[in-house]
């Protein structure tokens, strides 16, 4: 595979039609390529997203192959106004810049082109380079979906510029690749790993996956065999029209894991942002997440619930937004693990316990009460380092600590140099005042 100064336009250096004749960069040269490899005839169009967009490919594209074309802006800067335009939409809109759209024109090496910045949300603003197409509202709205502060989700139509809403009609069908490769198979999530290699070398494999089942797929269209009514073949061959991405991948490959924490593993498992999370909002007997209010005015009030695994280490509750999925334990986000007696944070301690009240047995608890002898926040450091035996040993004692004694106080040791008698138990004082009498009569006796 050579590398991208090895290919055309980058092989040798190719001035550009900037004013300033600036060479063909990469992300231009990749462009002209794949626009020329794909037969697109003069007076077609071209759409791509962030990496490719800048007003350099806008100009290549119309000057070499009289091709128009339309990119979303984010890195490539050279020549675009991005401050300007975002400081234009913020002084005539405000605050509240959402569904409107600032336009700026300019004839750049002989073509012409505009630039635009559109709110697509009160925080999102995308920014984009044309040769063509129109700047008016659309007919059909863009619909923005969100959260408000109950939870609940909200919709919201937003008008949109006709050159975007035809640009954002066909940018998915650019990443139906890497959606395919991160949302249906996601070896990445499946797979957590910290080793930046692993994580390229899983990459690869989810690609190659990809372009095998699309390979296939591609293949087998318009050749498929005679099938009867049970699905079979006229050789007694079961037939299978098409199947998805994970279905390819158990054919080439092991069962792959559903994302959830592996159980067998004694270490702690790196995480990920965009994992599968066990964990789910505390919510109320009618779903939302927030205390109703009762007077006008009052601050709305998250629900909230003590962290019952932290229980075992603090004395103070801490509380927590979240509960676990399956069986509904409160449980922290954060991780609180110090390397001590906390080896695992609360999620992960949760989820790879087997025993009865810590772990997750999969059904819904109404109660969560943590017995006495699983405290450990009394437990010294000390302590805690000592073999398994003297760890069973110190529980044993905490727990018969925490019963009622029939009535029978415990022996108690005198302390050195300890003579006042309210320092000593009931029973200890019963029998140094044996003891006293028993010296009283024996001086009696001495001195008759």
């Amino acid at each position: 595979m050579a590398s991208q100064w090895q290919k055309k336009y980058s092989a040798s250096p190719v001035e550009s039609h900037l004013p300033q004749n600036e060479p063909v960069s990469y992300h231009t040269a990749e462009v002209l390529r794949q626009c020329e490899q794909s037969n697109v005839i003069e007076g077609g169009w071209v759409g791509g997203d962030a990496w490719f967009g800048s007003i350099e490919s806008v100009v290549e594209l119309k000057r070499r192959c009289n091709v128009f074309s339309t990119f979303i802006v984010k890195q490539n800067i050279n020549y675009f106004p991005m401050p300007v335009l975002h400081s234009v939409l913020t002084a005539r809109f405000g605050g509240r810049p959402a569904g409107h759209w600032v336009v700026m024109k300019a004839n750049i090496g002989g073509v012409d082109i505009f630039v635009m910045a559109y709110a697509w949300s009160s925080k999102g603003v995308a920014y984009m380079v044309s040769s063509c197409g129109k700047t008016v509202m659309h007919k059909d709205a863009y619909v923005s979906r969100f959260e408000d502060e109950f939870g609940n989700v909200m919709e919201k139509e937003l008008p949109r510029p006709t050159i975007a809403h035809m640009l954002y009609e066909f940018l998915p069908l650019i990443d139906e690749h890497n959606k395919t490769r991160q949302n249906a198979l996601a070896l990445e999530k499946c797979w957590l790993t910290k080793n930046c290699w692993v994580r390229i070398l899983t990459t690869f494999l989810g690609m190659a996956v990809v372009d095998l089942q699309r390979w296939d797929r591609r293949k087998r269209y318009g050749h498929a065999k005679v099938v009867d009514e049970v699905g079979f073949d006229e050789d007694g061959d079961e037939i299978i029209d098409d199947f998805d991405i994970k279905c390819m991948a158990n054919l080439i490959g092991k069962p792959l894991s559903d994302g959830r924490f592996n159980y067998y593993r004694d270490r702690r498992q790196p995480t990920s942002k965009h994992a599968y999370r066990p964990v789910e909002r505390i919510c109320g007997p009618d779903g939302s997440i927030v205390h109703p209010v009762k007077n006008v005015g009052d601050k709305v009030r998250v629900r909230q619930q003590s962290c019952f695994i932290c229980r075992q280490y603090k004395c103070k509750p801490q509380n927590t937004q979240w509960k676990c999925k399956d069986c509904g334990m409160p449980l922290c986000m954060v991780d609180r693990s110090d390397g001590g007696k906390r080896k695992l944070c609360c999620i992960d301690e949760h989820k790879q316990s087997r025993d009865q009240i810590l772990g997750c047995n999969l059904v819904a608890r109404n109660a969560f009460i943590l017995p006495n002898d699983y405290i450990q926040y009394n437990i010294t450091r000390g302590q805690w380092n000592r073999s398994e035996k003297c760890k069973e040993a110190m529980r044993k004692r905490q727990k018969q600590a925490s019963v009622v004694s029939d009535g029978l106080a415990p022996k108690v040791r005198r302390t050195k140099g300890a003579r006042d008698a309210g320092s000593l138990t009931r029973e200890a004082r019963r029998r140094e005042d044996a003891r006293a009498a028993r010296s009283n009569i024996v001086r009696g006796r001495m001195r008759r």
